[in-house]
């Protein structure tokens, strides 16, 4: 084998190996692309859940607030204004 066919050969199991590192890491970036999809795609319906779920206390605040205002407006449990 010739010195040049040698060093030919050694260039290609040089890029070989280039180019199969650049294959593992692709793998790896698209595994984890995935990964952090299913993540933040969990965290949305979650947050969906959340918001959700938010609204309803809110609106049963809103009408344990207007009947204690109903209740409450007689002139008996009226505070007199020095309070």
């Amino acid at each position: 084998m010739t010195n040049k066919k040698k060093k030919v050969d050694s260039l290609w199991l040089a890029a070989e190996r280039r180019i199969v590192q650049l294959e593992e890491k692709i793998s790896h970036q698209e595994r984890l692309t995935d990964e952090l999809n299913k993540f933040v795609f969990e965290q949305s319906s979650s947050l969906d859940f959340i918001i959700g779920e938010l609204g309803l206390i809110r609106e049963q605040l809103s009408g344990r607030k207007r009947e204690a205002d109903v209740n409450d407006s007689t002139p008996e449990t009226e505070r007199p204004p020095h309070y």
